[in-house]
């Protein structure tokens, strides 16, 4: 069999293969039907790792046995039935592994984990617990994280550009916050241009409009708070910063002015 090394590199890549099983796998396209001596030859893999090779390309499900024939005879299945048989093994590994994750989050070990972090929190000193966030894309990151773990409140004053930027990126997050109970409450100075997002967000929030005030401030819980430094539109993504903060002293103080201004806003 005359295959060249970057064809065996390609099989091996794209089909999670070994190059022995590569290898045996190449010969059989080539040659259609063969016992597991004639595989050897012309593929030179060794015959002591023959039948090995051959058992683990059966477990792949990229060939068929024919038991009938004596000796055993080797088919290979098609390249197009092949991709599709390594994309359902795929499939099976990402399944199995994340059952695995799921059931690791059980156990002893990871327990101890949680109360060896728990008690190194309690160690974190104050402005430990603040920083930049350099990008939109890590202003965005965070802002999923937090909604995630609200467990009461989500107040938001936003500009009508951050109202869709939010809806676009954080809305299905949100959404399921509300179904766990979490009040969201966002004000603005929007538009009727924002009529149509508007109307999303009140299937599951509730909202106002501020026309005095223009910011970009998120608080969760009454305990930790993101504001922007920058006006969305006004800053590139990769310039845009934004400062996190755990305070529940700070939180709780701009939840109130925040309430304060919700109290004589426009429904």
């Amino acid at each position: 069999m005359i295959v060249n090394d970057k064809l065996v590199e390609e099989v091996k890549r794209i089909f999670d293969l070994n190059l022995y099983e590569s290898r045996l796998w190449l010969a059989m396209l080539s040659r259609g039907v063969s016992t597991a001596g004639e595989l050897s030859e012309i593929s030179s893999v060794p015959r002591s790792r023959t039948y090995d090779i051959l058992e683990s390309l059966k477990r792949k499900g990229l060939i068929t046995m024919r038991k009938e024939s004596r000796p055993v005879k080797y088919v290979a299945i098609s390249p197009h039935d092949a991709v599709e048989q390594v994309k359902k093994n795929y499939h099976k590994k990402v399944d199995e592994l994340s059952k695995f994750m799921e059931d690791l989050k059980k156990t002893e070990v990871v327990g101890k984990l949680s109360g060896l972090h728990a008690a190194g929190m309690q160690l974190v000193e104050k402005h430990d617990t603040s920083g930049l966030l350099k990008s939109r894309q890590s202003t965005t990151h965070h802002l999923g994280k937090l909604f995630r773990n609200a467990k009461k409140d989500i107040e938001m004053l936003l500009t009508p550009h951050e109202l869709n930027f939010i809806m676009k990126s954080q809305g299905e997050t949100l959404e399921k916050a509300a179904k766990r109970g979490v009040e969201i409450k966002i004000a603005g100075p929007f538009t009727e241009k924002e009529k149509a997002v508007i109307k999303q967000f009140r299937n599951f929030a509730k909202l106002k409009i501020v026309k005095e005030i223009s910011a970009r401030i998120v608080m969760v819980d009454q305990r930790e708070a993101i504001f922007s430094l920058f006006p969305s539109k006004e800053v590139h993504n990769l310039f845009d910063v934004a400062v996190w903060i755990e305070s529940p002293y700070f939180t709780k103080a701009m939840s109130s002015l925040f309430n304060h201004v919700w109290d004589s806003a426009h429904a």
